[in-house]
C-alpha cells in the first residue's frame, strides 16, 4: 500500500488531546485523507512545533518511511525551535511569551529569552522568514529529487498573533504588520514560489488574507468571522469536520 507522510503541528497530531474529546477522539486530517486515497498514513505531527522542527520531521520522515505522497502543514512564525541540552529535550518558544520566558532559570532558556528578545525587540524578526521559507525550499527540493508528490498548506496565521495582532489600535504594531507584509512580498525565496510551477502544490498561497491568501484556520470561520469546526470555545484546535474541511482542501490539490 502507498504511504502517506503528514507534518505539522497541533493541527496535525493524531496524538492531541483535550478533556473534551469524546471517547473515540477526533479523526485527524491525514487519517481522513489517507483513507480518501487509500494510503497508509505516516502522521509525524508533533503538538506545538514551529516550522524548524517540522521540516526535520519530515526529513526524517522521507529518510526512515519512503513514503509516496507528503503533505506539510505549517505553523505561524511566532514559533522558534530550540533544544534544551541540560534536559535533552526540544522545547518550543512563542515570541509573546517573553515575560514567562525571562522568569525561568535554565541557562539555555536565558539564551533563548535574550535571542527571542532580540527578535522583538531589535526588528530582527524579518529574519524568521527567510528561515521559514528556507524549509519549504529544501523540503521541495528533497521531495522533488526523489520524484515524491509534495503538498503544502498552513495551520494558522503566518504572522506570530501572539504578540502582534493585527486589530491592534498600537501604532507601531500595526506598523511593524504592515511591514512585515511587504517583506513577505519582496522576499527573493517569495518570487521563486510565487512562479506558476508551484501554485499546484501550494494551498490558499501566499497564506495573508490581505494579498489574497488564506490558511486552513480562516476556512474554519462562518460568514461572521466567527470560529466553527471547533473543539470548543476553549479549544480552537479542528475537531473531526474541521479536520474534514483540512483534508478536503489537500484533496482538491493532489494529483496522483
Amino acid at each position: 500500500m502507498p504511504k502517506l507522510l503528514a507534518v505539522g503541528c497541533s493541527w496535525t497530531d493524531q496524538n492531541y488531546n483535550t478533556p473534551v474529546n469524546d471517547e473515540h477522539g477526533i479523526k485527524t486530517w491525514p487519517t481522513l485523507l489517507g483513507e480518501s486515497l487509500g494510503y497508509e498514513t505516516i502522521n509525524m505531527g508533533i503538538s506545538g512545533s514551529g516550522n524548524n522542527s517540522i521540516m526535520k520531521q519530515a526529513i526524517n520522515g522521507i529518510h526512515r518511511e519512503n513514503p509516496d505522497l507528503i503533505c506539510v502543514l505549517w505553523s505561524n512564525q511566532g514559533r522558534i525551535d530550540l533544544w534544551n541540552f541540560e534536559h535533552l529535550l526540544p522545547f518550543n518558544l512563542f515570541f509573546g511569551n517573553i515575560q514567562n520566558i525571562e522568569r525561568w532559570s535554565s541557562l539555555t532558556q536565558k539564551f533563548a529569552a535574550t535571542m527571542v528578545r532580540r527578535l522583538i525587540h531589535d526588528e530582527e524578526d524579518l529574519n524568521v522568514i527567510d528561515e521559514f521559507f528556507r524549509n519549504m525550499f529544501i523540503l521541495n527540493d528533497i521531495a522533488t529529487h526523489r520524484n515524491i508528490p509534495i503538498y503544502f498548506g498552513t495551520a494558522i496565521k503566518i504572522w506570530p498573533h501572539t504578540h502582534y495582532k493585527v486589530q491592534s489600535k498600537n501604532v507601531d504594531e500595526v506598523k511593524r504588520y504592515k511591514r512585515f507584509m511587504k517583506e513577505w512580498i519582496r522576499n527573493s525565496y517569495f518570487n521563486e514560489f510565487d512562479k506558476k510551477k508551484y501554485k499546484e502544490k501550494f494551498i490558499g498561497w501566499p497564506w495573508l488574507e490581505e494579498v489574497g491568501g488564506f490558511t486552513m484556520e480562516e476556512l474554519l470561520k462562518d460568514k461572521d468571522r466567527n470560529p466553527i469546526h471547533r473543539i470548543s470555545e476553549e479549544d480552537n484546535h479542528p475537531n473531526t469536520k474541521g479536520h474534514e474541511v483540512i483534508a478536503n482542501e489537500f484533496l482538491k490539490k493532489i494529483k496522483i
